[in-house]
């Protein structure tokens, strides 16, 4: 993530957060409505739940688990290094998403993390703002001050007349 000290040039600081409404990301859920595009991802899942799988070890007691399990970790009290490592003498097998998950919802629930089809479209996906531009922002932010006036002080806000700009 970048951070960028930006210049918003306005008649008052009242209305910063309408000119920056249209570029905020959807990210807190409070972008304004007007802003939002959906961004449909049903097509490109569909095309996973029906030609891709995960990959499962087969224990000595017919269990599926994870390659990742926790039971796989092995730290090195010479290295102090945790490194994952699945015993060669189990049977690795490939488990297609199409059987693992009956319905391609309980695959869009259960395995890419969505809670629920989206209310407005009926259909799998998210909103975003495709103008996005910022996540956070803050008047005298993360770098308050950083504003050279002509009279040799600093701030943070100031009329463009009393900036000091290198002619």
């Amino acid at each position: 993530m970048s951070h960028f000290t930006v210049a918003v040039i306005t008649p008052n600081l009242n209305s910063v957060e309408d000119l920056l409404a249209p570029f905020q990301e959807n990210n807190m859920g409070n972008c304004p409505e007007e802003y939002l595009a959906f961004f449909d991802v049903e097509e490109e899942y569909q095309r996973s739940y029906e030609s891709e799988s995960t990959e499962y070890i087969q224990m000595e007691d017919g269990r599926l688990v994870s390659p990742y399990d926790s039971g796989f970790y092995v730290t090195s009290f010479e290295t102090m290094m945790t490194t994952l490592e699945a015993l060669t003498h189990l049977k690795r097998i490939q488990i297609p998403h199409r059987e693992k998950y009956p319905t391609f919802d309980d695959y869009m629930m259960q395995y890419v993390g969505y809670n629920a089809k989206d209310q407005k479209t009926g259909k799998w996906g998210y909103w975003e703002n495709p103008n996005a531009k910022w996540d956070w922002w803050e008047v005298r932010g993360r770098w308050s001050d950083m504003l050279l006036l002509r009279s040799g002080e600093q701030a943070s806000a100031a009329p463009i007349k009393d900036i000091f700009f290198i002619e």
